[in-house]
């Protein structure tokens, strides 16, 4: 989820993007590759998986741990065409293809997706990665849910998606025998839940439950309890309870996954983190031997791992120590218990109606302005407000102070906005910070403590939504479906 330009909504056209041309493509190969690192400036997340053909081979409906990890670093590289491109040219897919948004930018209801194929035996494997980052006023239709039914803003975006890949596979695959791999990551995996569902509702061109391979990941909540469909064994969906995003919105507003949620969560992320920062880039204070050379990382041992890889942890301000609950899922759990707590006709956001009268307009209206900002300029508001109110607890304390006082955000937003000179309605504005000040209060965080307390938390939450927190995790995975 990241920044790029802006494209009013409309519906995608084709752009087709040059075949790769190798030799002979291997049935199984080891893969190091790399991809956009959110950690840090000018440093890329390396990532390890397998490609096979066998993956193609066996049912759609049964879990495969690699298969599954592949499928992450996929959609991982989803967010620009040229990494996209990269990714799909190493397992040797071809014949690519990428919707329009990736060139000229998005809108409040667009999608993007890359589409690559590969010849394996008697059919054609077509995959298809839904963008999941590098997108900027779709968060508008994120946060747009609707009274009722299916999550407004993605079914908007998931059926014009689908009326563009039917216009493509009649072009190009008809009368073939295809097999179809869908990823997305996020909002991405919400549209590929949702197109995959449809598809095989629709069954168009064929697809079943034995010829399409979906994987999503971190993905909210997309379909209602009369659409969802639990049944299709062919969509895995992994998350982990501890990300915020996939538990807003809450499953008590009454959205759901279809197929097979799998929570990857464990107890000793930190370590695993820690860790795999380690292998990326080892700290200066790197074990010797007693001759003085660096002892190979596969030669520590995991006090020595968890020593000189803290360092990173360390420099994640909400990876250090903090008020923790038990673990993040609880936390998690106190959290949205919070939302669901009263029945305020005022302010409440305890179901799907109370969210749509009282915040939806508010929360459109902040996204939209948010992202509407240059790019430069809003990387540097980000890293101003990280430096000014979040580094310590001590700045956590002021900034909750701050917004616990009526017209607090409003002082903190309206000096941000004039400095980059961005143009608003201040009324719009006020009303806006006025709405979520009203909502904090609801959510009992009027006390400055609790929201002092709660604000690393949160901040954790938010990290356990990045790409690297899910690929440790993943890697780490132990699944059994059959257990």
């Amino acid at each position: 989820m990241q920044l790029k330009k802006l494209l009013l909504p409309l519906l995608m056209v084709p752009l087709i993007a040059t075949s790769c041309s190798s030799g002979p493509a291997p049935d199984t190969e080891e893969i190091d590759t790399d991809y956009y690192f959110i950690f840090g400036n000018n440093m890329d997340t390396k990532a390890h998986f397998t490609y096979s053909n066998d993956y193609f081979r066996e049912s759609p409906t049964k879990f495969n741990k690699d298969f599954a990890l592949m499928s992450f670093v996929a959609t991982a590289n989803s967010g620009q065409k040229k990494e996209a491109k990269k990714f799909y040219n190493a397992i040797h897919f071809n014949h690519h293809y990428y919707t329009e948004v990736y060139d000229k930018g998005c809108g409040t209801d667009t999608y993007g997706f890359y589409i690559a194929d590969r010849e394996v035996d008697d059919f054609t494997v077509v995959a298809l990665s839904f963008r999941s980052y590098d997108y900027t006023q779709e968060w508008v239709s994120n946060v747009t849910l609707g009274k009722e039914g299916n999550h407004e803003g993605f079914e908007y975006s998931a059926n014009n998606a689908i009326v563009e890949f039917n216009d493509y596979m009649a072009k190009n695959y008809a009368n073939k025998k295809v097999k179809l791999w869908i990823n997305g990551f996020s909002r991405g995996g919400a549209l590929a839940n949702m197109f995959a569902t449809k598809l095989l509702n629709d069954n168009s061109f064929g697809f079943t439950q034995e010829n399409m391979y979906c994987y999503t990941f971190e993905a909210p909540a997309c379909f209602s309890e009369e659409n969802v469909r639990y049944d299709y064994k062919n969509i895995w969906n992994l998350s982990n309870s501890g990300d915020v995003v996939v538990n807003v919105p809450p499953k008590e507003y009454g959205l759901y996954r279809s197929g097979t949620d799998i929570d990857i969560l464990r107890d000793d992320f930190d370590k695993l983190f820690a860790d795999y920062m380690y292998e990326l880039y080892p700290a200066e204070t790197y074990p010797k031997d007693s001759s003085g050379n660096d002892i190979p990382y596969d030669q520590l041992t995991d006090d020595q791992k968890h020593k000189t890889a803290k360092c990173w942890i360390d420099t994640v301000p909400a990876f250090k120590d903090s008020k923790k609950y038990k673990n993040e899922t609880e936390f998690m759990q106190v959290f949205v218990s919070r939302i669901l707590a009263a029945d305020d006709p005022t302010f409440g956001i305890q179901d799907r109606e109370h969210y749509v009268m009282h915040v939806q307009t508010a929360a459109r209206f902040m996204t939209e302005l948010f992202f509407s900002i240059d790019q430069y300029a809003l990387f540097y508001i980000m890293e101003d407000f990280q430096k000014r109110w979040m580094d310590t607890p001590a700045q956590m304390l002021k900034l909750a102070s701050k917004v616990v006082s009526e017209g607090g955000l409003y002082e903190i937003a309206q000096p941000y906005l004039k400095f980059v000179s961005y143009e608003f309605d201040e009324e719009d504005l006020k009303t806006t910070c006025n709405t979520f000040y009203n909502v904090l209060m609801h959510l009992d965080f009027g006390d400055v403590m609790s929201l002092a307390g709660a604000l690393s938390n949160i901040q954790r939450a938010l990290y356990f939504h990045w790409h690297e927190s899910s690929y440790v995790l993943l890697r780490a995975l132990e699944y059994n479906p059959e257990a």
